[in-house]
């Protein structure tokens, strides 16, 4: 077939109509109109830091329980879904019995013919789409009435970074459209170097546990009960990022090219950290918003405290009859304060008072000396349209303010939309584009399907000093750094309390040479620091195929040509990379397709530390000193039950690799060994955190190791 008869093809396929919200169906393939809500039975989701991504993979088991469908009928799966903006699908599985079959990656027409000739033969494929920028279709065939079938999908997601830990979210809205509800969600996490633990921002749940499998090594794990969170809640996970002053640095050395992934803290690198001052403007309009105002106030709390610090300040309004203002001046950030706050002010009236809450935050800002920042939270849909809004702008002398206003528009029932000057607006999204823009703010809107929980951390930040003329450039002692795509604006304004992310491409050899410039209150600066190769993260092919990923995002958005189609599918075929022009196409076992032996099932793992009855590690392990720096003592106590049985002890890196194997004698009691922190080649390790692991015939116990 002619290149040109396949983009034809291509072209046909991607102009489906885009899917914004999650919909799972159960369809007779051979009857439409059977055509039923799916159900997910089970849902795990396994999330691993990959520098400036999050690696997610999210497994899903698919019933068409109570859908009605005769029991001997062979349905098939459609589930259409979004991932977050930026996001990188890297892989996907389908389970035939108890094998596991790892997708092939082909050109989409050709994938295309080949599911849908095999459902037409009754066999088992899945097929997975990318039908826009952040827009995906799965089908999986065949799926009977009493059974069920298991997918997985991997993705690499863009971080958040929220102070100094990666935040990305939960894929809880993937999980929404299921005919019985999911009630649990088990999450495992792994951290960048196992020094601190990751949780969640918004404090749901149990917390992590620390567990460890023979096959994924030491994580962590909680599972999530879906059933006790409000309507749509939307949750993050967080991970500490181990920055060195102010910044995180990794590399990978691919086959044929290099690669790298910055993040630089622009506070901490110039040497001056700015606390917060935030005046926080509640507004509603209870038709307007599928959130009630509890849950509001309960997750705008809940953002303050996880974002802000005892350092930074803030102050709180709420629209009512009269407008309330809980504190005269600037109130530390403390939770204890935050909590006072809150629970002394109530809850927004039900009704809007837009205009005069605006009005009492201007005022406070300019007694201040305007220093600090509006962040206004609104679900008002009362200035749609052009003149009322200009006049209220008028009113409050936006041009002449001397503060900036950050804006969440947090309507997303009964949205009207605008057109104004050949652009069209959601509800007051002119009066907020407007507003932001005067006062060198922000504006973002749920009405896109945006989360509250996601974008509240982001719009609390973006305050403090706003730095201009940002660039940022990384080079090599003996080479040169290309191909680099930067988390900066195009008028170069940046503020000073957001991370800057980058990643590229290198040639030669570290250390590293970064260069951070701009101008800060009017004084130009440049800082240039020199990251040795020993600083330098070691990353895996997961910076290749997020290099590979932004730069076929990047050729997506260009006018189609028939030069162009080749270059993406041979990226995407190359890489392992979805893109608009291929798919991955999961077939059954046979004489050409074999199961994917080396595929490990994160769904599987067990916690070999939960044996009844073995003690607790603290009763068999103990560690000191710890941290150390040169010798450390580890003194097992063997309990006169497992006297002569097969006990061993073993150090672990954080990626779950024997690095040492301790000598133990088998008899009973108690015994004391030291160990250097070397290897078993008798090099001292890297400085980093380690697990010393007793194995016995009844399972293993464990205990944490801090060399430096």
């Amino acid at each position: 077939m002619s290149s040109r008869l396949i983009a034809l093809c291509f072209c046909f396929l991607v102009t489906l109509p885009l899917q914004a919200d999650p919909t799972l169906r159960v369809l007779n393939p051979t009857r439409a109109w059977q055509n039923y809500q799916g159900t997910i039975e089970e849902a795990l989701v396994s999330m691993r830091p990959r520098g400036a991504y999050m690696e997610v993979g999210l497994y899903l088991t698919f019933s068409a329980r109570s859908s009605g469908l005769p029991a001997n009928t062979q349905l098939e799966v459609e589930y259409k879904f979004s991932l977050p903006e930026g996001s990188i699908v890297t892989d996907s599985w389908l389970w035939v019995g108890d094998d596991i079959m790892q997708a092939l990656i082909i050109d989409q027409w050709t994938a295309a013919s080949i599911y849908e000739g095999i459902v037409n033969r009754r066999r088992d494929p899945s097929i997975l789409y990318k039908r826009g920028p952040d827009n995906y279709e799965l089908r999986v065939y065949p799926l009977l009435l009493n059974d069920t079938r298991k997918v997985k999908l991997t993705y690499l997601v863009p971080i958040d970074v929220v102070d100094t830990q990666a935040s990305v979210p939960l894929p809880l809205e993937l999980l929404e459209d299921s005919r019985h509800p999911v009630k649990n969600l088990d999450v495992l996490a792994w951290s960048y170097d196992e020094t601190a633990s990751p949780g969640i921002l918004e404090g749901a749940g149990p917390g992590f546990e620390l567990k460890n499998d023979p096959r994924l090594g030491f994580h962590y794990r909680q599972t999530l009960n879906l059933t006790a969170l409000p309507h749509r809640a939307r949750l993050n996970l967080t991970v500490p990022i181990p920055f060195d002053d102010g910044l995180y640095l990794s590399s990978y050395q691919g086959k044929e090219n290099n690669y790298y992934q910055l993040i630089l803290q622009p506070s901490s690198v110039l040497g001056a950290t700015t606390s917060r001052k935030v005046a926080v403007l509640i507004d509603n309009d209870a038709g307007n918003a599928s959130i009630d105002r509890a849950q509001l106030m309960q997750q705008v709390r809940a953002s303050l405290k996880a974002t802000l610090s005892h350092t930074d300040f803030f102050n709180l309004f709420v629209s009512q009859l009269d407008v309330k203002q809980y504190a005269a001046g600037w109130l530390p950030a403390d939770d204890a304060t935050i909590d006072d706050a809150f629970d002394e002010i109530g809850v927004p009236a039900t009704y809007s008072s837009l205009p005069a809450l605006l009005k009492r935050g201007f005022e406070f800002i300019q007694r201040q000396g305007n220093e600090g920042t509006v962040l206004l939270i609104s679900a008002s849909d009362q200035f749609g349209t052009n003149q009322v809004a200009n006049q209220l702008l008028r009113d409050l002398g936006a041009n002449s303010f001397g503060g900036n206003v950050q804006v969440i528009d947090y309507q997303d029932r009964s949205v009207d939309q605008f057109r104004i000057n050949g652009v069209w607006y959601r509800g007051n999204g002119y009066l907020y584009t407007n507003l932001s823009r005067a006062t060198g703010g922000s504006y973002v809107t749920l009405s896109d399907g945006s989360s509250l929980t996601a974008v509240l951390p982001q719009a609390i930040r973006a305050n403090g000093r706003t730095l201009t003329a940002v660039d940022l450039y990384t080079s090599l002692s003996s080479g040169f750094t290309y191909g680099r795509t930067t988390s900066l604006s195009s008028d170069g304004l940046h503020s000073a309390s957001e991370p800057i992310v980058q990643i590229g491409k290198y040639v030669g050899a570290p250390p590293f040479s970064i260069t951070f410039s701009g101008i800060n209150r009017q004084d130009a600066f440049s800082v240039t620091r020199d990251v040795a190769a020993d600083a330098v993260v070691q990353a895996d092919s997961s910076s290749e195929k997020a290099w590979v990923g932004n730069y076929i995002r990047e050729l997506e958005r260009l006018p189609e040509s028939n030069p162009l189609i080749n270059e993406i599918l041979n990226l995407s075929l190359e890489h392992r990379v979805l893109s608009q022009y291929s798919a991955f196409l999961a077939l059954e076992p046979s004489d050409t397709t074999r199961a994917c032996t080396s595929c490990v099932d994160e769904s599987a793992a067990t916690n070999v530390d939960d044996d009844p009855e073995l003690p607790q590690a603290d009763s068999l392990l103990q560690v000191y000193p710890n941290p150390f720096s040169s010798v450390t003592n580890i003194e097992v106590s063997i309990p006169a039950s497992l006297a002569g049985d097969a006990v061993s002890l073993t150090v672990f890196d954080v990626l779950g690799r024997a690095v040492r194997q301790l000598p133990l004698r088998r008899s009973g009691g108690r015994h004391t060994l030291q160990w250097d922190g070397s290897g078993d080649d008798g090099r001292r390790l890297a400085a980093g955190v380690y697990m010393v692991v007793l194995s016995t015939p009844h399972g293993t116990r464990s205990l944490k190791a801090v060399l430096y």
